[in-house]
């Protein structure tokens, strides 16, 4: 039986879970993890995981983040040489300790990962789609409100297919970490731990509806 165990899991499994997300109707897909580096003994593995990335041109939005000294931290030239589409996945906590605004742009126009995703959805430039580059966040709910499978869930087909039907058909659908201790749990307004993955599916999906909160002084206006 397959067992991804602990992250981050072998590039070959990631491989297999992408073709397996398309195979299953997923229009696009993106990556809320980071492939800065080649994993140690793994070249085959790597190798794979751009042999998919190559396989679906336009389908794949990858992740980057910059550090608090302002230092971007890229993708592994083999996978971001593979794919159309990057964002980032900074964001900043208000006063109060909680994810609460998003960062749309980055410098003049680097995208974020949820803009990324939806513009290569939409097959347009990110800025078509948004001029702002900063918005309150507008959570629809506590963790699991988006619906959500396990990874081994996917790679055995799990409730997910049911008969003909392909749950993912026409679906962007983010790949992230949800377990405790991966270090991607972060309070928001109705959730003291929400993976962040879950966050980024918040972001892309007020994108998609245009439901963009204006600010306005103190009040938030949806």
């Amino acid at each position: 039986s397959l067992k991804l165990g602990r992250w981050p899991w072998r590039r070959d499994y990631l491989a297999l879970l992408t073709e397996k997300v398309f195979e299953l109707g997923a229009l696009n897909v993106g990556f809320d993890v980071f492939f800065p580096e080649s994993q140690a003994d793994e070249t085959r593995a790597d190798a794979l995981f751009r042999e998919v990335l190559k396989k679906h041109p336009g389908q794949v939005t990858l992740a980057w983040f910059q550090d608090e000294e302002g230092k971007g931290h890229p993708n592994i030239p083999i996978f971001s040489q593979n794919v159309s589409s990057e964002g980032f996945v900074n964001q900043e906590k208000n006063s109060l300790g909680f994810y609460r605004q998003t960062n749309y742009f980055l410098g003049a126009d680097e995208p974020s990962l949820a803009l990324a995703l939806i513009a290569q959805r939409l097959k347009v430039e990110p800025s078509v789609i948004l001029k702002k580059k900063v918005s309150p966040i507008n959570f629809l709910g506590p963790s699991g409100t988006f619906s959500t499978y396990s990874a081994l869930e996917v790679l055995r087909s799990e409730k997910v297919e049911t008969n003909s039907n392909l749950i993912l058909k026409g679906k962007t659908v983010l790949i992230g970490v949800t377990a405790t201790g991966a270090g991607d749990i972060h309070p928001t307004p109705f959730d003291q731990r929400m993976p962040g993955v879950e966050i980024q599916a918040t972001i892309a999906e007020q994108i998609l509806l245009r439901n963009i909160p204006i600010e306005k002084g103190t009040a938030t206006l949806i």
